[in-house]
């Protein structure tokens, strides 16, 4: 029996108001600690549910969340305060001073309600005060506000305009959903090459759903010729990262490559491994994980 088709979901930076089911739930941003424990274990349940799920095809659904924001100094390397009304006020002094990141992180606290009554449509005013200023983490916020349709009108159009956006700026999970975008034709017209270009830069700084579905295409030949040495690269990198259905399908296909194309897939994995060494985790995680990712 075919299974029925499914779309790539994009990251975003905000959970939702209520639990969805598990194939709609996604792990966004980390919520405010100390508040609904049993809310944050229902969302956390889901996103493994959803991903144990995982299909092999270019419509791989991802569960990864957006980075962390960084609390502790502002764009000119000033200390911010750690009390959270004085943190409020500050913000609020900055943002309407112009700082761009006062501006993305006040739009932050209003989108999770961190702090101050949950309000979108705030949250949408300050992210585009700082994305007009060109923050690429407020483009990417931008892009998932029209995704979504929080605080702003529902338009994929739009939404793929500011994930271009910041994906230019270099922000990985704008790369990420600007692929999901052109390999669904959501919002903008579908470009498998495209969508093909846009994980690789997205798997290049580390996320490992780019690195998988990147794999699927060369599996596939969507976006890019077959290579099955190219794909195993990609699966084997996947799964020194902790990804195991990449490790399951890198096995796969370590079972029926030719000579020739395991000694390119090697090298190629090499050659990937080395593009991290300036990210020390992921590195580590890699070298780590090296003797048990299949061979």
């Amino acid at each position: 029996m075919r299974r029925k088709r499914r779309e790539p979901v994009t990251i975003t930076a905000f959970a939702p108001t209520l639990l969805k089911t598990p194939s709609e739930a996604l792990p966004h941003a980390k919520p405010k600690w100390g508040r609904n424990w049993c809310y944050l274990a229902a969302l956390t349940v889901a996103a493994l549910l959803a991903l144990v799920s995982v299909v092999w095809s270019v419509d791989l659904r991802s569960f990864a969340s957006a980075a962390a924001p960084d609390w502790s100094f502002s764009a000119a390397g000033a200390p911010w305060p750690r009390d959270p009304t004085s943190l409020l006020a500050h913000l609020q002094r900055e943002a309407q001073a112009g700082d761009p990141e006062a501006q993305l992180q006040l739009g932050i606290l209003y989108g999770r309600g961190d702090g101050v009554e949950l309000d979108y449509e705030v949250a949408a005013k300050w992210f585009r005060a700082a994305a007009d200023q060109g923050l690429p983490r407020a483009q990417f916020d931008m892009g998932v506000l029209y995704e979504r349709g929080r605080g702003v009108q529902i338009d994929n159009t739009k939404a793929a305009r500011w994930y271009l956006k910041a994906a230019e700026g270099g922000y990985p999970p704008a790369e990420y959903n600007l692929a999901v975008f052109y390999a669904n034709g959501q919002g903008i017209d579908q470009d498998l090459t495209k969508a093909a270009l846009w994980y690789r830069r997205a798997a290049l700084q580390g996320v490992v759903q780019a690195m998988t579905n990147l794999a699927v295409m060369y599996d596939k030949s969507q976006g890019v010729p077959a290579s099955p040495a190219d794909a195993y690269a990609w699966y084997l990198t996947a799964a020194g990262l902790g990804n195991h259905a990449a490790e399951q399908r890198a096995g796969e296909i370590a079972a029926v490559l030719s000579p020739a194309d395991r000694n390119r897939a090697k090298l190629l994995a090499a050659e990937i491994a080395a593009a991290f060494k300036s990210s020390p985790q992921i590195a580590d995680k890699l070298d780590n994980n090296a003797d048990r990712s299949p061979r």
